[in-house]
């Protein structure tokens, strides 16, 4: 059962809620949202990071904020940060290592900018 439907359950069944655990005992995934960072302002000409994330044990999905053609801004806050990749993994310490790899990918190439 999912939180939506749990929610749905407690007003429109009080039954079917109170069956329901009152807390999950065990984790059975591992989950991470990488912020993706840019380092320099300049025009993005491609995004080999994207086959690289795609290709790690734990990648689920990744989201763009911005195309090849604009104009990347320094990453600041996040107003400014370009997209975001999602990790799951039944083994946390692969989700870790992902992370990580994704992190210093980061600083030497995830992005490929104008001159």
């Amino acid at each position: 059962q999912d939180q939506l439907n749990a929610v749905i359950d407690g007003f429109a069944c009080e039954e079917l809620y109170n069956r329901l655990p009152d807390y999950v005992s065990e984790s059975k995934r591992y989950g991470r949202t990488v912020d993706l960072v840019a380092y320099s302002s300049k025009e993005l000409c491609a995004i080999p990071g994207i086959e690289f994330v795609q290709s790690l044990k734990s990648f689920h999905r990744i989201k763009l904020f911005k195309n090849i053609g604009d104009v990347l801004e320094i990453t600041v806050d996040n107003n400014t940060v370009p997209g975001e990749v999602i990790l799951i993994h039944e083994n946390e310490e692969q989700v870790e290592k992902d992370c990580a790899a994704i992190q210093e990918f980061l600083k030497s190439g995830f992005f490929v900018m104008k001159e």
